[in-house]
């Protein structure tokens, strides 16, 4: 009896998860279903039309008997057996064509079905795939306004300076070093705030501007300040042009790999009659800041540029009409 359970629950658990697969890969089964019956469609139809001149010659050959059958009762209505009159052959034509038309639809009613099918199944895969995009879209919405309610929260309780360093996984320390006076040659001992990141990476738009990181990174600090200053300039424009601009173009711009949330998060641009004018800052924003990085081979901490972007949010239903 226990034999019995543990293989009827064995078997429940694998009806479940194949259950559960099914429709998970639902919109890839049916796309590869309409596929291959589109597919074999096309091969139906193909062998129909194999069939055509053997059914028109059919018709062909009927069609001349009844025209020499017409011929010969009207030469001599002796000739045939019972009468065979014009107005007869006339109603046989129309049999034939009848007959003719049936057969035709017999040879392409299987692919026409299939050839729905397909067009069916396709269909209801971009259907599925749509519903799943539209989920998708609110889910982020809903994740970014419970994460925007949640830094608030920490803002209104510990003040922004928590909240930034929560934001960028960083410290804040005070620093003693020697300075040399460059025009005394003078050396002395300063104390300096540094921001440290140990644990990068709770902002989602966030990124660290280095020479590893960035194809358009100079080994000149002001140089690197002022090409930003310049892309965020162009980013703005862009932005105004086309109305719609995602994290992942300004990515590009500045040399930095895209991201898979770059590729739905972004700015759009809204006019005053637009009921959202107001809620978003309505440009493209490059939040700059240098920090110290540990590195990982030195074990010193290096000087880098963090470059945080003031995305509007998710804006996947826009750049998907784009």
């Amino acid at each position: 009896m226990k034999a019995l359970d543990t293989a009827v629950t064995s078997l429940s658990t694998v009806v479940g998860h194949t259950k559960a697969w099914t429709k998970m890969n639902s919109p890839e089964i049916m796309l590869f279903a309409g596929i291959g019956a589109g597919i074999g469609a096309l091969i139906m139809t193909q062998r129909a039309t194999l069939k055509v001149s053997e059914v028109k010659a059919n018709e062909e050959a009927i069609k001349k008997n009844i025209a020499e059958k017409a011929a010969m009762y009207e030469e001599d209505p002796d000739s045939l057996n019972k009468p065979y009159t014009r107005e007869t052959a006339a109603n046989d034509m129309v049999l034939l064509q009848r007959k003719t038309a049936l057969e035709y639809i017999k040879l392409y009613a299987g692919p026409v079905i299939l050839e729905t099918v397909s067009i069916g199944l396709i269909l209801g895969s971009h259907h599925i795939m749509k519903q799943r995009q539209a989920a998708l879209a609110a889910s982020c919405a809903a994740i970014a306004q419970a994460y925007k309610t949640y830094r608030q929260n920490v803002i209104n309780k510990y003040g922004e300076e928590v909240d930034k360093e929560m934001l960028y996984g960083s410290e804040k320390k005070t620093v003693k070093k020697t300075e040399t006076d460059p025009e005394t040659g003078e050396k002395k001992k300063v104390t300096e705030e540094q921001e440290i990141i140990r644990n990068f990476g709770g902002s989602p738009y966030a990124r660290l501007f280095t020479r590893e990181n960035s194809t358009e990174w100079f080994n000149d600090n002001p140089q690197n300040e002022f090409m930003l200053a310049q892309r965020e300039k162009e980013a703005d424009t862009r932005l105004k042009c086309e109305g719609i601009l995602t994290l992942n173009d300004v990515y590009r711009m500045i040399g930095l790999k895209p991201t898979d949330i770059g590729l739905t998060h972004g700015w759009k641009y809204r006019s005053q009659k637009d009921p959202d004018y107001g809620k978003f800052d309505n440009n493209v924003t490059f939040l700059t800041k240098w920090v110290m990085v540990p590195n990982e081979e030195t074990g010193e901490n290096e000087r880098t540029l963090l470059i945080d972007f003031n995305c509007d949010g998710c804006i996947y239903g826009e750049v998907s009409q784009r």
